[in-house]
C-alpha cells in the first residue's frame, strides 16, 4: 500500500497506525468490503485516502468526499499511487444544502455556521440518482447535516449507513430511528491505543 501523506496528518492516530504496519479502522474497512452491496458506495471523510487501496477491488462505483484541500490533494495522489480506478474523489463537503460551508483553521466544519474559510458543499440527494447500497460518514461531527441532505436517497434505497460515533451516540440512535426507522445492528471498534474509534452500522428496521 502506498500513501501520500500531507503535513496536516503528521502526528495523527491514523498515520501512527499506518506507520507501524497496521491498518487504521480495519474493522470498518472489512465491513464495507464485505457488505458493499450492488449499488453506489458513498465514503465521506476520505482523509488522505487510507481506505482507498482496500476498496479498489470492489465492483461498485465509489463516490469519495474530502473537503480539506491538503487531504484532498494527498488523496488524489494516493489514488494514483495505487492505480485505483473505481473511486471518484470530490473536494465537496457533504451537507444539508448546496452552496458553501464554513470551516475552522484546522479544517473542521464550523459548528456555528461562521468562519473565515469556506468550501463548496452539496447534498447526497443532489449528487446521486442511481441506487446507493452503502453510506459511510466519518466527517468529524457533521454527520447529522449530511444525513439531512441524504434523506431522499436513504428513504428511496434503504442503504446500509455507517456513522463514526462520538459522545452523541444516543442522539445518533434516536435520529436514525425517528427519521429513517433505522436500527443499530453492529459496532465496529478500532483500538488505536490511546484512542478508540467506534463506527456504528445502521440498517432499515426489519432488514
Amino acid at each position: 500500500m502506498n500513501y501520500s501523506i500531507p503535513s496536516c496528518a503528521y502526528g495523527s492516530y491514523m498515520l501512527d497506525t499506518i506507520a507501524s504496519g497496521r491498518v487504521h479502522e480495519k474493522e470498518t474497512i472489512d465491513y464495507i468490503v464485505s457488505n458493499a452491496g450492488d449499488g453506489i458506495v458513498i465514503h465521506a471523510g476520505a482523509g488522505f485516502g487510507d481506505f482507498f487501496p482496500y476498496l479498489k477491488g470492489l465492483p461498485n462505483r465509489i463516490l469519495a468526499f474530502e473537503p480539506h484541500i491538503g487531504l484532498y490533494n494527498a488523496a488524489l495522489e494516493t489514488l494514483s499511487l495505487n492505480n485505483v480506478s473505481n473511486i471518484e474523489l470530490s473536494p465537496l463537503a457533504l451537507s444539508c444544502h448546496v452552496g458553501l460551508d464554513y470551516f475552522t483553521d484546522d479544517g473542521l466544519r464550523s459548528q456555528t455556521g461562521q468562519g473565515k474559510h469556506t468550501r463548496p458543499c452539496a447534498t447526497v440527494d443532489s449528487i446521486v440518482n442511481d441506487p446507493v447500497s452503502l453510506i459511510h460518514l466519518d466527517i468529524e461531527g457533521s454527520e447529522f447535516s449530511a444525513l439531512k441532505g441524504a434523506a431522499e436517497t436513504i428513504n428511496k434505497y434503504s442503504p446500509t449507513v455507517i456513522l463514526e460515533i462520538d459522545a452523541r451516540a444516543v442522539e445518533y440512535n434516536n435520529y436514525m430511528k425517528n427519521v429513517f426507522n433505522y436500527e443499530p445492528v453492529e459496532q465496529l471498534i478500532h483500538n488505536a491505543g490511546p484512542m478508540v474509534f467506534v463506527n456504528t452500522v445502521y440498517k432499515a428496521s426489519g432488514r
